[in-house]
């Protein structure tokens, strides 16, 4: 049985981001007993963010226009859910650090493949920089922590 656990090298750092979940499929998928995930439905604040959405683009014509979410609100799903709804051929997601462009195509892929739907993807960093070990198993995107070093290891 495969469990999650806190890695304890930078080698091993990205098992980090695999939750219960990803380690229930693997067992189920070791184990020959693998199902497919479940698609997930929008919450409450997600389904009126999307029919605003439809309204003010397919209904109004507005070719311009901005989500607006807190932290932790299921943006990346609404934005999955949008291109769905949209049939959006191509899909360009602009986040500002390496972790977010982890979350959005986990979020996407998960929903595409729940959905029976295949997903080719590319990503674009501008940062050539991998996330910073502190040493204690955590990371931290470039330029940021309580260090005092930029990313380029400089006293600021």
């Amino acid at each position: 049985m495969v469990t999650a656990t806190a890695p304890r090298s930078a080698a091993t750092r990205d098992w980090q981001d695999l939750d219960q979940e990803f380690y229930d499929r693997l067992n189920a998928l070791a184990e020959n007993k693998f199902k497919p995930a479940e698609p997930r439905t929008p919450r409450p604040h997600q389904a009126k963010a999307i029919e605003a959405a439809v309204e003010y683009f397919l209904e109004e014509g507005n070719r311009r226009g901005k989500l607006s979410h807190p932290c932790a609100s299921g943006k990346s799903l609404t934005g999955h859910w949008l291109a769905d709804r949209f049939d959006a051929k191509t899909v360009l997601i602009a986040v500002p650090s390496l972790s977010l462009v982890r979350q959005a195509l986990k979020d996407y892929l998960r929903e595409a493949y729940a959905n029976g739907k295949d997903a080719n993807w590319i990503a674009v960093c501008s940062d050539d920089l991998k996330e910073l070990d502190d040493g204690d198993g955590s990371s931290r995107e470039p330029g940021s922590g309580p260090s005092g070093r930029d990313h380029r290891g400089n006293s600021s």
